[in-house]
């Protein structure tokens, strides 16, 4: 029988080893929201063994990563959403990897792989929404295809089809009722966050050879996690009550209420109301249970923490953060980057 984690071995530290086996340490329904991307299918070889991105088939690859994403749901809380960010990548030479990220580890044989089936060389892999349908077939409720447009794509050299410069960040919660919070990230407009984030892709040059930015962490934080903090006894997250701002009301006019953000003009159809100020106000956080307990940050977990991004964006938020990561050198850079204090544990 494993030996839980204390909540104070795993809140605001690093656990240092294999997703798989250590999540298993962490008690059910302990953080409030998961932000990760995981290592890309037969791109890098960071030179341990078992690990997630070297399998010998792209089945095997996803099979290997909805096993983890299982244990990852035990762990979220039942109100939490589980934020994936995943990029695609094209059919080719099927024989090599290359060395990890920026150059860490030693340079490695390549890693021999079958061509997916039904696929064929120079075929989009489709690897986002193989990995999401399986989650939806693992019970996972996929609720949002966010599109990662990047403002600085890679260039490439390819001539017969158009620059990838997108990826994909899934959301998905557990249940259908679940905490998600629309205010801190609404347009400009006052209107709901669209599906298309655009944000350049970030460069850490002590690791990671391209982060995933902290502008596309914050609003997934900022949406899947309490402002407010949540319940330090059973950790249900305090919720925002608000009304509409003046402001809005007298631009928008009577009678409309708090309907979608467009104006009635006849025959004519709908056009957007012009608005670009503050939609509403908060009047009040109310807690979501009867504990009657102090308040705490919720936590955010990142189960492949790579350079430590998705920590520091937590910390930024006022959030409390936890995370795994394979490799020791990783370790090294997100303490020297952050500060942080890892935490070594061992089954």
């Amino acid at each position: 029988m494993l030996l839980l984690m204390e909540k104070s071995d795993y809140v605001d530290n690093i656990i240092e080893g294999d997703s798989a086996k250590k999540l298993k340490l962490f008690p059910e329904k302990s953080v409030h929201q998961i932000i990760t991307s995981p290592p890309y299918w037969g791109l890098r070889d960071y030179g341990h063994a078992g690990q997630v991105g070297l399998e010998e088939s792209l089945n095997d690859y996803i099979s290997s990563l909805c096993d983890i994403f299982d244990q990852a749901k035990r762990v979220l809380r039942d109100d939490g959403t589980f934020w994936l960010n995943i990029g695609d990548s094209y059919v080719g030479n099927m024989s090599r990897t290359s060395k990890g990220r920026a150059g860490m580890g030693e340079e490695r044989e390549g890693v021999f792989r079958r061509m997916p089936e039904g696929l064929q060389e120079k075929d989009l892999a489709g690897v986002p929404w193989r990995l999401a349908l399986e989650c939806q077939n693992r019970g996972w409720i996929l609720r949002s295809d966010i599109i990662w447009a990047k403002t600085n794509p890679m260039p490439e050299s390819v001539t017969d089809r158009c620059t990838k410069a997108h990826e994909y960040v899934f959301m998905f919660s557990k249940q259908r009722d679940y905490f998600f919070d629309a205010e801190p990230i609404r347009e400009k407009s006052g209107s709901n966050k669209r599906d298309v984030w655009r944000y350049p892709s970030a460069h850490y040059g002590g690791a990671h050879f391209a982060t995933f930015p902290e502008e596309l962490i914050i609003p997934m934080i900022q949406a899947g996690t309490s402002q407010h903090g949540c319940c330090s006894q059973c950790g249900a997250p305090y919720v925002r009550e608000k009304e509409l701002t003046e402001e809005y009301k007298a631009v928008r006019g009577d009678g409309y209420g708090d309907k979608d953000d467009f104006m009635d003009t006849g025959f004519r159809g709908v056009k957007p109301l012009n608005f670009s100020g503050q939609k509403y106000r908060t009047t009040n956080w109310v807690a979501t249970c009867t504990c009657d307990d102090t308040v705490e940050p919720c936590i955010v977990m990142d189960i492949f923490m790579g350079s430590g991004t998705t920590a520091k964006v937590a910390k930024r938020c006022g959030r409390h953060y936890t995370g795994i990561e394979l490799n020791p050198e990783y370790v090294a850079v997100i303490n020297n980057r952050q500060s942080l204090k890892q935490k070594e544990l061992f089954i």
